[in-house]
């Protein structure tokens, strides 16, 4: 059964009562997301799911106490845990969940949830394959879902304030834009055989991906913020390496800065024929993959001027006196967050749009997936970004998707 909110009807929650959301994948990224989502007022973590039950345990055990603390009850209980993510689904009274899990899982979860009539946020990179991508861009179309990717970096001023320069033409014509992503790609699965860990569900952890042999390195259990981010993002039956993981960021700006958000670049160069992977958007601005100005996440770089940003509040602009420029209201303005998490829960309440939207999200991932298969074949690709296909490399056409394990073909 949908909920109220499909298909866009107004979602019934006043700004006093809670949203009651769900949380799926208790790694280390969900970790620090649950311990800020506990403080909020706004919204009520009543459902944890994780194929580790230690990690199940672990994340009721520290919201319970947060809610107990918040309450001066000595105990609360409120939380319950989950296996499956389809029975976190079927809880009553969810209204939304967000999704922390290994990249191969999101397009699964994310179009279950979509299906149930939750609202979704969503780990970046969002996808794994480019037409699982658009399978979940049309679920959230077809059951009105409020979808917020976790690109947070939208949510910045200074990323904001430099690439609204480009975008008002401040910076004059844009000559070219660089981005600090990694230029290399994922590799196939290659770890040794190690014991799984008997609170471990493995064969529901690899799911729709192939059954590979465990080892901790990419699946370690504990507490998660008692070890670095896990290396399943190195091999391709999980993730694209550091490229996909990194392009729903950096290039994602340069994306929102250009007005690209439903759509994309015409051509990757590999850096064997560029000097450096290299994006070619559609009107012909390049896109390149490095950062020759220090301490830069991003650089626009125009006949009139530069702005680079990067996090920790880093902006440097020249000349100096575009550092001052007021906006006109009249301008074609990039919309302000400063809060992500926020900024979901606010559109759950309005049904607006989110900052990093669905669109969005599915076209910086592709960003990655296509530049991977620049770098793995070391060879030009041309894209049409309004067909979403490849031209030229009929061979490469079965890898804009990927063989799902069953019994995981639920898109």
């Amino acid at each position: 059964m949908l909920s109220s909110r499909s298909f866009g009807r107004t979602l019934d929650i006043s700004p006093n009562n809670r949203l009651n959301i769900g949380l799926i994948g208790l790694g280390k990224q969900m970790t620090g997301h649950r311990t800020m989502l506990a403080g909020r007022p706004d919204v009520q973590i009543i459902g944890v799911c994780d194929v580790a039950g230690s990690r199940q345990e672990l994340a009721k055990s520290e919201i319970e106490a947060a809610y107990a603390g918040q309450s001066g009850a000595s105990t609360y209980k409120g939380c319950k845990t989950f296996e499956d993510f389809r029975e976190l689904l079927a809880m009553p009274g969810l209204d939304a969940v967000v999704i922390a899990t290994p990249d191969h899982w999101h397009s699964i979860i994310a179009t279950a949830a979509c299906r149930a009539g939750k609202d979704v946020y969503c780990e970046k990179p969002l996808v794994n394959t480019i037409n699982e991508g658009r399978i979940i861009v049309d679920a959230v179309k077809q059951y009105g879902t409020v979808f917020q990717v976790g690109s947070q970096q939208r949510s910045e001023y200074t990323f904001r304030f430099a690439g609204q320069l480009a975008r008002s033409g401040y910076l004059g014509d844009l000559k070219e834009i660089w981005v600090a992503v990694p230029q290399a790609a994922a590799r196939v699965y290659n770890l040794p055989e190690e014991p799984i860990p008997p609170t471990l569900n493995w064969d529901f952890w690899c799911g729709p991906s192939p059954l590979v042999a465990y080892n901790a390195k990419i699946a370690p259990m504990g507490d998660p913020r008692n070890f670095g981010f896990p290396q399943w993002r190195d091999y391709f039956e999980f993730a694209g390496g550091g490229l996909t993981d990194w392009t729903p960021h950096h290039p994602n700006i340069a994306q929102w800065a250009l007005g690209y958000d439903e759509t994309g670049p015409t051509d990757i160069l590999p850096p064997s024929q560029a000097g450096q992977l290299t994006w070619i958007w559609k009107n012909g601005v390049p896109m390149k993959a490095g950062m020759p100005y220090p301490g830069g996440n991003v650089a626009f770089v125009g006949t009139k001027g530069t702005a680079v940003a990067a996090r920790g509040g880093f902006l440097k602009v020249t000349p100096d006196s575009l550092s001052t420029v007021v906006f006109r209201p009249d301008e074609d303005l990039l919309e302000v967050s400063t809060d992500h998490f926020g900024n979901w829960i606010d559109c759950i309440r309005t049904r607006r749009k989110p900052i990093c939207p669905i669109e969005a999200g599915q076209r910086s991932a592709t960003l990655g997936l296509l530049g991977n298969l620049a770098l793995r074949f070391d060879r030009p690709i041309k894209w049409d970004p309004d067909h979403e296909t490849l031209v030229g490399t009929p061979e490469l056409l079965p890898l804009l998707s990927r063989t799902i394990r069953e019994p995981w073909n639920l898109i």
